[in-house]
C-alpha cells in the first residue's frame, strides 16, 4: 500500500507542474497575439490609406479620360497607381509573413498542448492501475487497520480518499487540455483559410499591376511621337514659373525692408523712454512653425504629382526640371483651402499658372498657383482650411495645384510640412 501515497505524491507533482506549464504557455501566447494585433492593425490602416488613394486616382483618370489628347500628367497618375499598388502588394507580403508566424505559433501551441494530453492520459493510466490494484476491500482494510496508531490510520484513510479526489482532478484536466487543443485546431484552420485569401487577393493586385504597366508603356509610345509639344510646353512653364518666382521674391523682400523697418522703430521707441525692451516675435510664424508635419493639405483629395526640387521629366530623356514646390494633381473644380491661417499678400494672374494667391504667416509665406477662380482679397485675413478659389482644369484635362512654402528668401520642401494622408 506504500506505493498507493507514493504515486499519489508523484501525480500531485506532475499536475502541478503542468498546470504551471500551461499558465506559462498561455500567457506568452496572449503577449505574442496582442503584439501581432498591433503588427496587424497597422497593415490594415496602410491598407485602408492606399486603397483611398487608388480611388483618388482612378476618380483623377476617369476624367482626364474624357479628353482625348494624352498627356504628361496622365502617365504621372497611372505612374502613382503603380506605386500605390506595389505598395498594397508588400503591405499583404507583411500580411503573409505574419499569418505564417501565427500558424507557425498555433502549430508549436496544438503539439504541446498535444504533449501535455498525452503524458495526462498516461498519468492518469497509472493512477488508474494503481486504484484497480488496492480496489480489493481486503487490502484497503488491512492498509488501514495496520496502522501503528490513530494517526498514521487518519493519515492513510486521508490519502485514500485525497487519491480518488486527484483522479477525479485529473478527468478534468485531460478535458480542459482537450478542449483547449480543439480550439486550436480550429484557430489554426481559420488562419489557413486567411492566408490562403490574403495569397488570392495579391495574385489579383499582381495581375492588375502588370496591365497598368502595359497602359504605361502604350501612353509612353504615345506620348514620345510628341516629343516637339512636350519640349514646347516644358519652356512656357519654365518662363510662368520664373514671373511666378520674380513675383514672389519681390513681396517678400518688400515684407522684409518693412519688418526690419518696424524693428528699428521699435528698438528706437525703446531707447527713448529707456525701457529695455526686445521686439517679440512673430507669434502666427511661431505656431506655423510648430505645424511642420501637420499642415492641412490644401486640396481634400489628390497626389503628389511633381516633388520638390531637381526632377527628372517624366518622359524626356535627359532632361530635368527645378521644381520650388510641389504640384498636387486634383479633380476637376476641385476646391483650394489655405493649409493655415494668414494675411492674402498678393493675388494676380500669371499666363500659364492661372490665378496665383499667396499668404503671409509672419516670416512664412505659402502660394497656391494654377488656379481658374480666386474669392479672396488682398490683406484679407483667413483661417485654415477657408477655400480661396477652384482648382485650373488645363486644355488636355489635367487638374493640377502648384503649391509653394516660403521661410523669407527660403524655398521650403512643402511635403514635409503638409500631413500624412
Amino acid at each position: 500500500m506504500r506505493c498507493v501515497s507514493l504515486s499519489l505524491s508523484l501525480v500531485n507533482m506532475n499536475v502541478s507542474n503542468k498546470i504551471a506549464s500551461c499558465v506559462v504557455f498561455f500567457l506568452c501566447l496572449i503577449s505574442y497575439n496582442l503584439f501581432s494585433q498591433k503588427s496587424r492593425d497597422q497593415l490594415e490602416k496602410d491598407k485602408k490609406d492606399n486603397l483611398k488613394k487608388i480611388e483618388e486616382v482612378n476618380s483623377i483618370l476617369q476624367e482626364t479620360a474624357q479628353y482625348k489628347n494624352t498627356s504628361i500628367g496622365q502617365l504621372q497618375a497611372i505612374k502613382q497607381k503603380i506605386t500605390t499598388t506595389q505598395q498594397i502588394i508588400e503591405s499583404m507580403n507583411e500580411e503573409v509573413l505574419l499569418l505564417d508566424g501565427e500558424t507557425s505559433e498555433l502549430g508549436s501551441i496544438a503539439f504541446s498542448l498535444q504533449k501535455d494530453l498525452d503524458t495526462l492520459k498516461q498519468e492518469y493510466a497509472e493512477m488508474v492501475y494503481v486504484a484497480y490494484k488496492s480496489s480489493n476491500a481486503y487490502n484497503r482494510l488491512l492498509f488501514i487497520f495496520s496502522s501503528a496508531d490513530f494517526y498514521q490510520l487518519s493519515r492513510r484513510l486521508s490519502y485514500l480518499n485525497h487519491y480518488s479526489e486527484e483522479r477525479v482532478l485529473q478527468v478534468k484536466q485531460i478535458n480542459k487540455v482537450k478542449n483547449t487543443l480543439l480550439k486550436q485546431h480550429d484557430l489554426l484552420r481559420a488562419k489557413m483559410e486567411e492566408k490562403n485569401r490574403v495569397l488570392a487577393l495579391q495574385r489579383k493586385e499582381k495581375e492588375g499591376l502588370e496591365e497598368l504597366k502595359t497602359q504605361r508603356a502604350t501612353l509612353i509610345k504615345s506620348l514620345s511621337l510628341k516629343e516637339k509639344e512636350l519640349k514646347k510646353e516644358l519652356q512656357e512653364r519654365k518662363k510662368a514659373v520664373q514671373e511666378l518666382e520674380k513675383m514672389i521674391a519681390k513681396i517678400i523682400e518688400e515684407e522684409i525692408r518693412a519688418e526690419a523697418k518696424r524693428i528699428e522703430a521699435e528698438k528706437q521707441k525703446a531707447k527713448a523712454s529707456k525701457v529695455k525692451k526686445v521686439p517679440e516675435p512673430n507669434q502666427l510664424a511661431t505656431s506655423f512653425e510648430a505645424s511642420k508635419s501637420k499642415l492641412a493639405w490644401p486640396v481634400a483629395s489628390g497626389f503628389i504629382s511633381q516633388k520638390f526640387g531637381v526632377q527628372e521629366h517624366a518622359l524626356l530623356e535627359g532632361v530635368k526640371l527645378d521644381n520650388f514646390g510641389i504640384d498636387i494633381q486634383t479633380n476637376k473644380e476641385e476646391p483650394i483651402r489655405t493649409v493655415f491661417d494668414g494675411k492674402v499678400k498678393y493675388v494676380g494672374f500669371i499666363p500659364g499658372l492661372g490665378h496665383t494667391v499667396m499668404l503671409q504667416h509672419g516670416v512664412y509665406f505659402t502660394v497656391y498657383a494654377k488656379l481658374s477662380s480666386v474669392t479672396v482679397k488682398k490683406n484679407q485675413l483667413v483661417k485654415a482650411k477657408e477655400i480661396i478659389g477652384e482648382v485650373l482644369t488645363d486644355k488636355n484635362g489635367i487638374s493640377e495645384l502648384h503649391f509653394e512654402i516660403w521661410k523669407n528668401m527660403a524655398r521650403l520642401d512643402p511635403e514635409q510640412w503638409l500631413n500624412r494622408k
